[in-house]
């Protein structure tokens, strides 16, 4: 309960309003299924949180290989909360001058009010509820592939090209296995695209008995080389609220 609060109070103060909310699931084989597993499960747990302070209009989810930019995605429309106004109540004109009736036709009209703001809040949880599963369940629901191999450096110039308003979650062990990782830096995206990664160690990792310390520092200086905009953190830290917050090394060079 605690780590909860923790998350929303971190979540209060953050200025993201996102119009997409867009997930990329690393599919391929070179991560073992348990720390993709894992890493799912992380996010899922946030998931409901990170949808209510991000208000994203569409969540998209989609898994990549080796031609990130032919990855069909899911697209999940979120419910917007009912804008409802309530009108003052009309006075009939042989009241209007009796103080404790016209204070009482008053108050009924504001608890009215009230009681259908409550009403549509709640049509709106149970609908946003509703969404939410349905995206966990997609994540859970895709596959481990036999991609040819990981392409992160065709997911992070596609990721540069978008123009609206989009907050981009990776679940991938960043290990670059189709040569195509650039080798000068990716250009940044527009201001209002934020990308968060979460790192899980890949196969050949945990065959050489790497630390996933060691793993994620491999991985970082690796994305960093050529996307220092790009806010990362190992799996297992389980705060992406608080990723979404801190400043990019390409913010801190400045």
């Amino acid at each position: 309960m605690k780590a909860v609060l923790s998350i929303v109070t971190i979540l209060a103060v953050l200025p993201l309003r996102g119009q997409i909310l867009d997930i990329r699931l690393d599919g391929t084989s070179s991560i073992p299924h348990e720390a993709r597993s894992f890493a799912i499960t992380t996010l899922n747990q946030q998931l409901p949180e990170l949808v209510r302070m991000l208000k994203p209009k569409i969540i998209r989810v989609s898994q990549f290989g080796n031609d990130p930019w032919m990855s069909p995605g899911k697209d999940f429309a979120v419910p917007a909360l009912d804008a409802l106004t309530c009108a003052s109540p009309r006075i009939p004109a042989e009241i209007e001058s009796i103080q404790s009736l016209k204070e009482a036709m008053i108050r009924r009209a504001e608890e009215a009010c009230r009681e259908s703001h409550a009403r549509a809040r709640q049509r709106h949880e149970v609908a946003l509820s509703n969404v939410v599963m349905a995206v966990q369940a997609a994540m859970l629901a895709f596959p481990t592939r036999n991609y040819q191999c990981t392409a992160v450096g065709d997911l992070l110039a596609l990721i540069a090209m978008a123009h609206e308003p989009t907050t981009f979650i990776v679940i991938t062990d960043a290990q670059e296995t189709c040569g195509h990782l650039a080798r000068q830096n990716i250009t940044q995206p527009h201001p209002d695209v934020r990308v968060a990664f979460l790192i899980t160690p890949s196969v050949q990792d945990l065959t050489q008995r790497k630390s996933m310390a060691i793993s994620f520092a491999e991985a970082k200086r690796t994305v960093h080389t050529v996307a220092p905009w790009v806010r990362m953190q190992p799996m297992s830290v389980g705060n992406i609220a608080g990723l979404l917050q801190e400043p990019t090394l390409a913010a801190q060079a400045k």
